[in-house]
């Protein structure tokens, strides 16, 4: 069931209805980062509704799901400034602050905004200097930036999230709108356009480099220009909407990865720590034990993983599990490290970290056709996909 997208979110202590944009199957977390942004702490907080047009009762039991945890929000977390006089807070032009993007001023007649420690500039002129276009909903009060390189970033007003093609990421602050521009952070527009900011203390001046796409090398995998890059295989990848590691050479990546994309990506680190390495690993071990199977025999190899994970007969991590001496050959050997894993095994591996289990309880994995040993009769059956099958 989804929001819709002319949906307003009222505290009894905000003057403004907020719009509710990117509505859908992220909404808990739209809406607790909307408490965060502009409702703030109250020492009593006494009602808070959802004012909606139409009454389907589905949409009020949603809404009765949701008050109780922004009403949580609200009374635990500290009090959040807003960003412009617009939004209902503070909000500071900053005359001495300069924006120079190769060699010249980037903004001449709008000035630059400090709010909550961050520079805002209207997000028009920031696109076209790096060939990008903006298009404004009124409706959703939504700036839709398209970069020069085909992406789509999304920013609403009042609303800490922004959304980069079909992902979404939680910003430190909201755009607003000042003197009829849309105002957007700096930093987190700049580094989706594929440019780099550096801040001068000295000068107060921001320098904005664009910076080219990076060419694939011969022989080079993409989990080395992670590395070469500073950054880690899945953010890259998600940087480039890749679901593949095998890319041609002379393939064209973008290689900055923006800050809000980086610190998302810490965040689920530290909700789930090892979330990547693990989604990696288990990606790698699907390839090699299931290559050749269909999707449905990967996810079940990946399934025997988690369950072992999950069982007192084998250790307790999926690292350790796949190490476990004697168990699966390419990753003692060493062959683990050179795979580079394809599409659907990285699909089946994410699909497994997320909860899905297509052999319950099945333990060992096996090739009939070449392990015909007395072990495998003492097995249960489970279920059979391709060449394989799976058993406890």
């Amino acid at each position: 069931m989804r929001i819709p997208p002319d949906s307003r979110i009222v505290c009894k202590y905000s003057p403004r209805a907020l719009p509710v944009p990117f509505a859908g199957e992220k909404r808990f977390r739209a809406v607790s980062q909307l408490a965060d942004r502009n409702f703030g702490r109250y020492d009593r907080i006494e009602s808070f509704h959802s004012e909606m047009k139409g009454s389907d009762p589905a949409i009020r039991k949603l809404c009765g799901l949701i008050v109780p945890i922004v009403l949580m929000i609200c009374a635990l977390l500290p009090a959040g400034a807003a960003a412009s006089e617009e939004s209902g807070g503070a909000s500071e032009p900053a005359p001495d602050v300069k924006i120079v993007a190769g060699g010249s001023p980037l903004i001449a007649d709008d000035p630059v905004i400090v709010a909550d420690d961050r520079l805002f500039v209207p997000i028009a002129p920031l696109a076209e200097r790096f060939g990008g276009t903006v298009e404004w909903n009124g409706e959703t009060q939504t700036a839709t930036l398209r970069t020069a390189h085909h992406d789509l970033v999304e920013f609403a007003i009042d609303m800490p999230v922004v959304r980069f093609n079909e992902n979404e990421y939680a910003m430190d602050v909201a755009p607003f709108i000042h003197n009829e521009r849309t105002y957007v952070p700096l930093r987190h527009a700049a580094e989706f356009l594929h440019t780099r900011v550096e801040w001068d203390a000295e000068t107060n001046t921001a320098f904005l480099e664009e910076v080219p796409l990076y060419a694939i090398g011969e022989g080079e995998s993409l989990a080395g220009v992670a590395e070469r890059f500073g950054t880690t295989l899945r953010l890259l990848m998600e940087r480039n909407g890749l679901s593949s590691t095998l890319l041609n050479p002379g393939f064209l990546l973008k290689i900055v990865i923006p800050e809000v994309m980086a610190e998302n990506s810490a965040r689920m680190e530290e909700t789930a720590p090892g979330y990547g390495e693990d989604l990696l690993l288990l990606a790698k071990i699907i390839a090699i034990e299931a290559g050749y199977e269909p999707y449905e025999g990967k996810l079940a190899v990946g399934s025997v993983i988690m369950n072992r994970v999950a069982s007192e007969r084998f250790p307790g991590t999926i690292r350790e599990v796949i190490f476990q001496p004697g168990q699966f050959p390419p990753a003692t050997s060493g062959k683990l490290e050179d795979i580079e894993p394809d599409e659907e095994s990285l699909r089946a591996a994410e699909a497994v970290l997320n909860g899905e289990n297509n052999v319950e309880g099945a333990l060992y994995f096996y090739n009939p056709a070449v392990s015909k040993g007395a072990f495998w009769k003492t097995r249960s059956l489970v279920k059979e996909i391709g060449h394989h099958r799976f058993v406890k």
